[in-house]
């Protein structure tokens, strides 16, 4: 029988051991001698059969002690077969064997039993698990695990020279047990490789703060190791590079602030941040330097507000404020320069309204003076002139309109209602103290209006003395040729009638400006 593999890598591709069958070799017969004709060999018989009992002896007493009796059933109890052959089974197969010798026999007897399915399986467990656990260990090696975690990783490479041995010893399920346990151990390392790409970053970085380059150095060369293609440790690892370059770069711009070159030590700050742009020291100098001119542009800024308030120049002071506002959002200062602002507007715009006011009361347009007016209360309710000048206002435009509307009108004043409202409107216009000239021209236009209203005008009537004429709002006239009327202006309607012709109605206007022309009145159509 051929001996199992004890390497488990190397057994890993055969699954199982195959077990080689035990061949019992004839020994070499006694020549027999032929006695009259036959074979004569009875001391050959006798030593055949002394070996076949020999032979079932063996088996019966050797038997149980190769077989197991706590393990799984052999092939032959599986099937049903008795697992002790008899005597005659044994002689019949001893015969067709020709003679076999005693002692292969006696070593088939005392062979493993690979038929053990169990066994089988925990070989083969352990040959997977010595691959899986071969790859474990590359890829652990990959990460540098013998630099931080030397000792655990010792451990585990003994726990599987510990587990090979086994393997090697034919005991698979220690193999087993001892492969599980290192592939936890591995795996456990693995897990913790994250925490210690971590740790040696941070360490870099502390260090690199600290000024510390050769620690620096070595802990992103430790990350690194771990992990090759880490973004973080191989920034780490380049500022470390230009750490010198960048510590000279801050020297010189601190010198220049010091000797108050702010432009040089801008360019300094800005050159360190362009080697490494994580430099928090330049960053922070070109934060206050930045803080400063802006600063300083805002004072600037505010300077000219309020210069520009003070002059009175409100528009520009609006745009310096609007600039200030968008350089420091929210300052106390803009707020309060606001605030007088708005007041120097509503100033300036009071003084236009009131001005405007007073141009319209002199120019007597009584209709703008009270607009005028009510936008200045709407900026400030508390102003007693332009409530005074509103009082004026109004009662003088309900006048001026009046006024205006009979002398646009002055055929309307024929009328005696229209005629007396507006004799009353002139004797209020005329009762107004110090009148301007547009009321004085109103005063003088409607008193000759009103006058010449109240004036009767020559009218000549003429007619067929057949047609009987009668004149609206005068009265019956008769049938004439040519009369003569005193009427006043206004208009008039005549109308004429005459048996057995279509009546005739004429309408004229007697105007106190102007002669009337003859009014023609005669019916002559026939019905």
């Amino acid at each position: 029988m051929r001996e199992p593999d004890s390497d488990p890598a190397g057994a890993a591709g055969d699954g199982f051991e195959r077990i080689a069958p035990v061949t019992l070799n004839t020994a070499p017969a006694t020549p027999s001698r032929r006695v009259d004709g036959g074979t004569v060999s009875t001391r050959t018989l006798l030593i055949g059969l002394g070996l076949i009992v020999l032979l079932a002896l063996t088996l019966l007493v050797g038997l149980p002690a190769v077989i197991d009796t706590n393990g799984p059933a052999t092939t032959a109890q599986a099937n049903g077969a008795d697992p002790v052959p008899n005597v005659a089974q044994q002689a019949t197969a001893s015969a067709a064997a020709s003679e076999p010798a005693a002692a292969p026999a006696a070593a088939a007897s005392s062979a493993p039993i690979w038929d053990d399915e169990a066994l089988l399986r925990a070989r083969e467990e352990a040959q997977t698990l010595a691959t899986q656990l071969s790859q474990q260990l590359d890829g652990l090696r990959a990460k540098a695990v013998q630099r931080w975690a030397a000792a655990a990783f010792a451990d585990a490479e003994a726990q599987i020279a510990t587990a090979k041995a086994a393997f090697d010893a034919k005991d698979f399920r220690a193999a087993v047990d001892g492969y599980r346990a290192a592939a936890t151990a591995l795996a456990a390392l693995d897990a913790d490789s994250a925490r210690q790409l971590d740790t040696a970053r941070a360490a870099g970085f502390a260090a690199l703060a600290a000024g510390s380059l050769d620690a620096a150095a070595a802990a992103f060369d430790l990350a690194l190791a771990i992990a090759p293609n880490d973004a973080l440790a191989r920034r780490g690892q380049a500022r470390v590079a230009s750490f010198p370059a960048v510590q000279a770069q801050l020297q010189l711009a601190a010198s220049a602030e010091a000797r108050g070159d702010l432009a040089a030590a801008s360019s300094a700050w800005r050159q360190a941040l362009k080697l490494d742009p994580d430099t928090e020291a330049a960053r922070t100098a070109l934060g206050r330097l930045e803080g400063r001119a802006a600063s300083a542009r805002f004072e600037k800024t505010m300077a000219a507000a309020l210069s520009a308030l003070d002059a009175g120049r409100l528009d520009d002071a609006e745009r310096e404020l609007k600039a200030a506002a968008s350089q420091r959002p929210g300052d106390a200062g803009i707020a309060d320069a606001r605030s007088r602002l708005d007041r120097a507007r509503r100033e300036q715009q009071l003084s236009a309204r009131e001005a405007q006011a007073a141009a319209a009361v002199a120019a007597e347009n009584w209709s703008a003076a009270i607009e005028h007016y009510e936008a200045v209360l709407a900026l400030d309710p508390s102003l007693a002139a332009a409530q005074s000048g509103l009082a004026i206002a109004r009662p003088r435009a309900t006048l001026a309109a009046r006024l205006a509307a009979w002398i646009a009108q002055p055929a309307r004043l024929a009328s005696e209602s229209v005629h007396a409202d507006a004799s009353q409107g002139l004797a209020q216009a005329r009762a107004i103290a110090a009148p301007g000239p547009v009321l004085q021209q109103q005063i003088g236009a409607l008193d000759r209006l009103l006058r010449a209203a109240a004036t009767a005008q020559d009218v000549s009537l003429q007619s067929d003395e057949k047609t009987e004429v009668t004149l609206y709002k005068v009265g019956p006239q008769g049938r004439f040729k040519d009369k003569r009327l005193q009427l006043k202006p206004g208009r008039y309607t005549a109308v004429g009638a005459r048996p057995g012709y279509v009546d005739v109605r004429v309408e004229f206007e007697v105007r106190a400006d102007a002669a009337t022309a003859p009014v023609q009145i005669r019916c002559e159509d026939k019905l």
